[in-house]
């Protein structure tokens, strides 16, 4: 029996028997239901109270102070990240959308002027100090 298996029995409550076979065989499952049982426990355990954490908890919160600042307006920083958020999206989509081929031309014609400024000023040679 795998793991998972054995797991899905304790959802189900059939097949105890072959459960608790595989729980005393498997080491890793057992170890795993002890700790369960032990978070479980702790969950059973009563807890507490004093009769005055409530008003405790609101006067602390009372002197708690939260720094405002009423001068900000947020509306400008939400319409900024707005307007961000769009530039980006259009970016990015205009992008996908750029015609390739007129770069490539351009890149085309760059390196046929550079080829040619190399050949009129004999920048070609293996022993020239100007190597682009």
């Amino acid at each position: 029996m795998k793991c998972n298996e054995a797991i899905q029995e304790i959802v189900s409550d059939s097949r105890t028997r072959e459960l608790t076979v595989h729980l005393h065989e498997c080491n890793s499952c057992s170890t795993m239901e002890k700790m369960i049982e032990q978070q479980m426990n702790l969950l059973d355990r009563a807890v507490e109270v004093p009769d005055d954490l409530l008003a405790k908890t609101v006067e602390l919160k009372s002197r708690v102070s939260i720094p405002r600042f009423p001068d900000v307006d947020y509306n400008k920083y939400l319409q900024l990240a707005a307007v961000v958020a769009v530039g980006i999206f259009l970016g990015i989509v205009l992008g996908r959308n750029a015609n390739t081929e007129l770069l490539a031309s351009k890149k085309s014609k760059k390196d046929r002027a550079l080829m040619e400024y190399r050949q009129s000023h004999q920048l070609n040679n293996e022993t020239s100090i100007y190597k682009f």
